[in-house]
């Protein structure tokens, strides 16, 4: 039976059963589904890959990872066998848990390319906790978009050996760039509020600017709390992920405020809510950090 329109998957780069190793994924799918599952909604710039790392250290939140990115869904639904979406969502958890925990990463771009509309989604992860995790100063977060786009400035552990300075001198300031990217993130930021309306849902709200300030052992237990884990108690986490902000994202978010301080009112008054109950977490030592 055709299934109607709004519960087609969008991403279809499956692998043919006889390309895979379908007798390796009955196996992973005999095995017992985690007991706790969890997602994160984000919004590109916000440390989400410093908190998925964190996640993953602590070895008892799952492997964490943007598994419905399209850009990588071509290798994993391959290393996992899956021949359809509907496989693919059967076997993610089992093989990625870890101590009976599983969390993946998602934007809202990304929910949009695979699963097509919301009712698909929701169907399948309606039921689970969510992490809804975004920044503050959307200003210096689309300069930092910006620079990934022109400057191919990315990640920390990516920038490695690289002279950062000297390609930020032949990197111009873009205004009509910037403030693209930063609709961008306005967009995703509406629809998925939108979204945790339509689900019901009271998410964990986290911030980047908020998340600076603690440490990481605390993030990877105020997660924790909120999808129903004990508090763990852990050797303090180390991750290679840093900020790679210089005084150049300052100084091209001032220059844009400046020249769009009616736009930027408008912004601000329009997130001011979300952002406040963003940064409503953590007094440090609500939870123990080792």
């Amino acid at each position: 039976m055709k299934l109607p329109y709004w519960l087609r998957p969008r991403w279809s780069d499956f692998g043919r059963a006889d390309t895979l190793d379908r007798a390796r994924f009955a196996q992973d799918m005999a095995l017992p589904l985690p007991d706790l599952q969890y997602v994160m909604f984000f919004t590109p710039r916000s440390g989400s890959s410093w908190v998925a790392d964190i996640l993953t250290r602590t070895r008892r939140m799952g492997r964490v990872s943007e598994c419905f990115n399209p850009r990588f869904m071509g290798s994993m639904t391959r290393s996992l066998n899956a021949t359809s979406l509907g496989e693919y969502c059967a076997v993610l958890p089992r093989r990625l848990q870890t101590d009976g925990t599983f969390g993946f990463q998602i934007t809202q771009s990304q929910k949009r390319a695979v699963f097509g509309r919301d009712r698909a989604f929701l169907n399948r992860f309606a039921g689970q906790p969510w992490v809804w995790l975004i920044r503050s100063d959307i200003v210096l977060q689309a300069v930092s978009l910006y620079k990934m786009e022109v400057g191919r400035m990315s990640h920390a552990p990516q920038m490695k050996g690289r002279d950062i300075k000297s390609e930020e001198r032949a990197l111009p300031y873009d205004a009509g760039r910037i403030g693209y990217w930063l609709e961008h993130i306005l967009q995703m930021e509406r629809k998925t509020e939108a979204l945790i309306a339509k689900a019901g849902i009271t998410p964990l709200r986290l911030n980047y600017e908020r998340n600076a300030l603690l440490k990481p052992n605390h993030i990877a237990n105020v997660i924790g709390r909120h999808i129903g884990r004990p508090t763990m108690r852990m050797t303090p986490i180390a991750s290679p992920h840093s900020k790679i902000g210089t005084d150049q994202n300052a100084a091209f978010a001032e220059r844009f405020r400046d020249s769009h301080r009616d736009r930027m009112k408008r912004i601000e008054d329009e997130r001011a809510d979300m952002v406040e109950n963003s940064v409503c977490y953590g007094p440090k030592g609500s939870f123990p950090d080792a």
